[in-house]
């Protein structure tokens, strides 16, 4: 659920593609608290790329859930950083 895009998601169409994943990786920066960080990464092959067709209960609960999205950017202005 974590490497979802509003960009992959056709709303027409009713579908959603796969496209990236989130990967667990050592950290290695020493001055970091942190053992590992969470990495954004494109998945590898078109196979892992799957194509899923939604239900009218999951497109509606997507629609809320963009809709409220759109209204928490609003609050910090210009310091919103969109990763999609």
């Amino acid at each position: 659920m974590l490497g979802l895009l509003w960009t992959n998601h056709d709303w027409e169409a009713g579908t959603l593609r796969l496209t990236h994943t989130v990967k667990r990786i050592k950290d290695h920066d020493k001055t970091s608290n942190h053992k590992t960080s969470l990495v954004l990464s494109e998945s590898k092959t078109a196979k892992s790329q799957p194509t899923l067709v939604l239900t009218l209960e999951i497109m509606s609960k997507l629609r809320t859930l963009h809709a409220d999205q759109a209204k928490a950017r609003l609050a910090p202005g210009e310091a919103w950083q969109d990763h999609g």
